[in-house]
């Protein structure tokens, strides 16, 4: 069973900005980057699933490399185990994107604070979907009125993580 949020592999100031993802299993959320990133497959397969965009689907083999244009809301589901590496510069309001069934409207959630990303992945990401969580009200789709279920975050890494970033960065 495997699923950790993006791992950035770099240090802070370094421009464009390493992150690995590992998974086994859906992305349960639209990622909306500040700037224009690319996704490269480093093994297994996946679909990138994208809204408000020309393209709508992606599929991810071995060796591609997929730009994502900056605020396109697009969604990993891996088809196997598989080990992604996002090239990105470093941004300040990386967020999540929820989307109601009926109409597409889209409701963002995520750190939106102006934090950096490391900061966001161990302050920031984890407080939104919990926050998220608890709302009923983030989870509801102002076009459609749908209440997304909350996102279980047992599967995620993140905390483990954002320790060991912590520890890094200290040292």
């Amino acid at each position: 069973m495997l699923l950790t949020p993006e791992y950035p592999l770099l240090s802070p100031d370094i421009d464009p900005q390493l992150h690995l993802r590992r998974n086994d299993r859906p992305q349960p959320f639209f990622l909306v980057c500040e700037r224009d990133c690319v996704l490269t497959q480093m093994s297994g397969r996946a679909t990138v699933l994208f809204k408000d965009a020309n393209v709508l689907r992606f599929a991810l083999r071995p060796g591609d490399f997929i730009d994502v244009p900056a605020g396109t809301p697009h969604r990993i589901v891996s088809e196997s185990e598989s080990i992604q590496i996002r090239y990105k510069a470093p941004v300040r309001q990386d967020g999540k994107a929820q989307r109601g069934t009926a109409t597409n409207a889209g409701r963002s959630y995520g750190p939106r604070n102006g934090t950096p990303p490391t900061n966001s992945l161990r302050d920031g990401c984890w407080k939104s979907f919990e926050a998220f969580n608890q709302d009923a009200a983030h989870r509801t789709c102002a076009g459609c009125g749908t209440l997304a279920p909350a996102i279980d975050l047992s599967e995620f890494r993140w905390r483990d993580i954002a320790a060991e970033l912590s520890t890094a960065k200290r040292n």
